[in-house]
Formats: structure tokens, C-alpha cells, sequence
């Protein structure tokens, strides 16, 4: 059994649920369905009482330099793009820079710091990123009860994160108009396919780390250039797109419509799993296909002269789901970060 280098939403999100339910004492449709309509938002990384966030795919760095992939209308002869045609090709590197230009490897997470000084197109503080856990493997044997030998054939091996000290991961959620819980949660309650152990705590998060920082929000309002970075895998009806800014509708909880004008989209990744819900639901979920977090759309307001509104609004909506399906939202999926965007690539 294999596992990814971070929890998916979906699996926290079920994970969160179970336990509710467990100190709603029991579960039965009524149970379930509210629990369902829960949002749990995350996970994301807090390492040593810090933020951190995935790291967004419009980044392209060197050992010396990093670079603002942007959307060019006219690219260098030769570069291509597998976008729709209607859409701008996203360069990333200047035209005089070195052909053997080779980019370096980056962890997978950067800082809250760091991020709201990319998003503000700003210059960068010192480097700030964050390694993905460790995977830790076990192998596993059947033995015989009546020989101590191991059976033929049952040899297999099992992955799992193993977080260093110093690492956790919060999600936001408020289940008490739903579910009734009795004092704040402090347990051990299985998290993922193996039903690994993890301590689950509630408190109250300092608002700076679930609230827009003050100097997007005030780039937002002078700017007619929106750019979207998500912070966990979204999942859209228009595949790698939302089907919102598809279909030139208003992005979601806001009265704020965009209009895409390019992206930075990595391969897909696939999810499914188990529905445990007894009756006709029962049985193996349908793959879908995620669109992974770090992808950026590069967009522009469709009423340019209302940026100070639309500020407000994306502002609020920061770190909140944009996916177009209420359930992946409630989910997690497709978390929101907001910033500006430019037109120069270094």
C-alpha cells in the first residue's frame, strides 16, 4: 500500500466526521447527513507555530534567481502550450537568459511570509520552504500459529507519513451548530487507509492564519489583474477549469465575476475510495480527477471599475472553497488564495 506526500482533504475531512459522530453517539441518516454538511477546510501545514502553504506552479527558480511564470501573447518563436487556443502562453524565463538554464528542485511547501510577497509580485524574503513529511515503510508477514513461520504469499509492505516533531496539521471547522460536543476534543482518533493514530485537538486559531493579509487586500483594490492559487486539490466540473469562471459566473460567495486569461496546471490526480453509507451508496467510490493544489489562474476582473468591492469580497474569501459542487466544498477542496499579477517575468 502506497500513500501521498500529504492527506487529501477528503481523507481529514472523513476522518473529522467519524469522531463527531462518535460523540453524537452513534450514526444514522439523520447523523450522517449533518455531518456531511460540515466544512472542514484543510489540512495544512503548521510547522513550529507557522503557516505554511503549497507551493504555487507559476514559480520556476534557479540556484540564483527565481522566476514569475506570466501570461505572454506574443512568446519567443518555438514556445507552445497545450492551453486552448483562446488562452495566453505562460513563459517563465527571460529571453536572455543562458539555453542551459536547468531549474532546481523545490519542496513542496512555503511559507505564509513568503507566500504573501509572491502574491504581491514583491521581493522575497529569505528562503522559507518546508520538505514534505517522511515516508515511513513496514513490512508485514503472516505467520503460522502452529509452525511461527511466515505464510507463503503474505509478505507485503505498507506506507505511511511520518511527521517530524514540530509538524501538525490544522483544518478549520465549526461543527457546533450541527453536532454537539461536549468541551473541546483532545483524542486519539485513526487518520488514513491504515487507520494510523493521530491526536486530534480543538482550540482557537489566531485569526492572521485563516485571514487575507492586509497588503493583498489592498493590492487587490488597485488592481484589475486577479490572480487564484489553490490551496488544496480542487475539484471542478469543468475538469482542470471551474466551471465558474467557464461559464463567466461569479465566483463562489462573492458577486465578483472573472474572466481567465491563462494557467499553470499540473497533471491531474486521481481519488476515490469507500462510501460506508449503508444502501444503494455502499461500496467503492468513482475515480475523479483533482486538479492539485499549487495550480494558479491568472484572470482579470470582468467590471474593472468596482476593484475596491471586489477586494473586500475575495478578501473574505480567502482560504475558502471555490470548488463548484457544495459538497467539495464542505470538502475542503479547492481552498482560495488570492494575489496580483503583472506582465514582467522576473
Amino acid at each position: 500500500m502506497r500513500t501521498l506526500s500529504w492527506p487529501l482533504p477528503q481523507t481529514l475531512a472523513g476522518s473529522f466526521r467519524t469522531l463527531l459522530g462518535k460523540h453524537a453517539g452513534g450514526f444514522n441518516d439523520e447523523v450522517i447527513t449533518k455531518l456531511l454538511s460540515i466544512p472542514v477546510h484543510g489540512p495544512l501545514p503548521l510547522h513550529n507555530d507557522n503557516l505554511y502553504l503549497p507551493r504555487p506552479f507559476d514559480l520556476v527558480a534557479s540556484e540564483v534567481a527565481a522566476y514569475r511564470s506570466r501570461p505572454n501573447p506574443n512568446p519567443a518563436p518555438g514556445a507552445s502550450t497545450n492551453s486552448p487556443a483562446l488562452l495566453s502562453c505562460v513563459t517563465a524565463l527571460p529571453p536572455d537568459l543562458d539555453h542551459q538554464f536547468k531549474p532546481i528542485y523545490l519542496p513542496p511547501f512555503v511559507s505564509l511570509p513568503w507566500m504573501t510577497k509572491w502574491l504581491l509580485e514583491a521581493p522575497l524574503p529569505d528562503s522559507a520552504f518546508l520538505p514534505a513529511p517522511p515516508i515511513e515503510t513496514r513490512t508485514h508477514a503472516s505467520l503460522n500459529a502452529d509452525t511461527g513461520a511466515a505464510e507463503d504469499h503474505l509478505l507485503y509492505t505498507t506506507e505511511g507519513l511520518a511527521c517530524p516533531e514540530g509538524l501538525q496539521m490544522i483544518c478549520r471547522t465549526d461543527p457546533s451548530p450541527l453536532i454537539e460536543v461536549n468541551g473541546a476534543i483532545n483524542q486519539l482518533h485513526p487518520l488514513g487507509g491504515e487507520r494510523r493514530l493521530a491526536h486530534w485537538l480543538t482550540g482557537t486559531l489566531c485569526n492572521a492564519r485563516w485571514s487575507c493579509p492586509l497588503d493583498i487586500r489592498q493590492a487587490l483594490s488597485t488592481s484589475r489583474h486577479i490572480r487564484l492559487v489553490l490551496a488544496t486539490p480542487g475539484m471542478f466540473s469543468a475538469g482542470w477549469l471551474p466551471g465558474w469562471l467557464a461559464n463567466n459566473k461569479f465566483v463562489p460567495g462573492t458577486r465578483v465575476r472573472l474572466r481567465l486569461i491563462s494557467a499553470c496546471v499540473e497533471r491531474w490526480q486521481a481519488i476515490s475510495g469507500w462510501n460506508l453509507r449503508r444502501g444503494s451508496e455502499f461500496g467503492p467510490k468513482a475515480i475523479r480527477r483533482l486538479v492539485p493544489s499549487g495550480s494558479v489562474y491568472f484572470c482579470e476582473l470582468v467590471e474593472p471599475e468596482s476593484t475596491a468591492d471586489a477586494a473586500g469580497q475575495l478578501a473574505a474569501h480567502w482560504l475558502q472553497s471555490v470548488s463548484d459542487s457544495d459538497q467539495d466544498a464542505n470538502d475542503g477542496f479547492g481552498l482560495a488564495l488570492w494575489g496580483i499579477w503583472s506582465d514582467h517575468h522576473a
